[in-house]
């Protein structure tokens, strides 16, 4: 299984914005871990997702931090949804970002809700998570200098 955990971490996300020199893009794959705290309580912790078994969530989160001078408008984050990992269709990170989703391979963006694929011999069916192969972000307010803004979305490794 080792080299599914290779294969999570190396997320790479595809940064559109008016000013790409002024943003730097950090992306990170984690999973929730129970731990038990120094008062004896059961809690979920994130710990980098180096080891991951089908079935386990994955958390996706994408750092954006505006280096420049000036506020950063009109960024777009293209994140590919790695093989073999399932998109959870309820975890988008949508405080700060208008989400949608690519079941296409990142050629349209659209609600989940709004797309269809092609099933057998020419059937169309609304997408599902399962057909989701790239996540967008667009940040729905200038990034001011030094600022920085998360965005995240879960997976199943299947």
């Amino acid at each position: 299984m080792v080299s599914w955990a290779v294969l999570l971490v190396a997320l790479p996300a595809l940064a559109a914005a008016v000013e790409k020199s002024n943003i730097e893009v950090k992306n990170q794959a984690f999973q929730e871990v129970e731990v038990v705290s120094a008062r004896g309580v059961k809690e979920l912790r994130q710990v980098p997702a180096e080891k991951v078994m089908p079935g386990t969530d994955v958390i996706y989160v994408t750092t954006v931090k505006n280096v420049g001078p000036k506020p950063a408008e009109n960024i777009i984050i293209d994140n590919p949804v790695p093989a073999h990992m399932q998109f959870r269709t309820e975890t988008p990170d949508m405080k700060a970002a208008q989400v949608e989703v690519s079941v296409d391979g990142g050629q349209q963006f659209g609600p989940l809700s709004a797309l269809q694929v092609t099933d057998g011999p020419g059937r169309k069916r609304p997408a599902q998570g399962k057909d989701v192969t790239h996540v967008r972000f667009k940040v729905a307010q200038p990034l001011p200098p030094g600022d920085v803004s998360q965005f995240h979305f879960r997976a199943t490794l299947q």
